[in-house]
């Protein structure tokens, strides 16, 4: 019965952990969906379109990366809970957040070369 209780608990700490780092990459990805929204905006004033056609282009950008950061959110989760099924997890929240680290240097880079 000891066993069993343990191996329950092991089950609950990797789910409980599990929304855990799906929450840590959608906090990250929230930070970068505001950090593009910028270097598109930075992008757009220093490009030769319309200035009446800003607002649109900053909207329809900060709407599709919503929805990529949704996405994120979805298939982490979904990856997460197929890794539960089968072994430990966290070498998918170290890969994340890699992915998201180099996004954000890409990001940095580019702002800087652009301002």
């Amino acid at each position: 019965m000891n066993i069993r209780m343990s191996s329950e608990k092991y089950k609950f700490l990797k789910v409980v952990l599990s929304y855990l780092f799906v929450s840590v990459n959608g906090l990250i990805g929230l930070y970068f969906w505001f950090v593009y929204r910028q270097l598109v905006i930075i992008i757009i004033v220093n490009s030769s379109a319309s200035v009446w056609s800003w607002r649109f282009i900053d909207m329809v950008t900060f709407i599709l990366y919503g929805i990529v950061w949704l996405i994120g959110i979805l298939v982490g989760q979904y990856f997460y809970e197929q890794e539960l099924k089968r072994r430990w997890f966290p070498h998918i929240f170290m890969y994340a957040t890699g992915i998201q680290i180099i996004l954000y240097v890409v990001a940095n880079l580019v702002l800087r070369l652009v301002s």
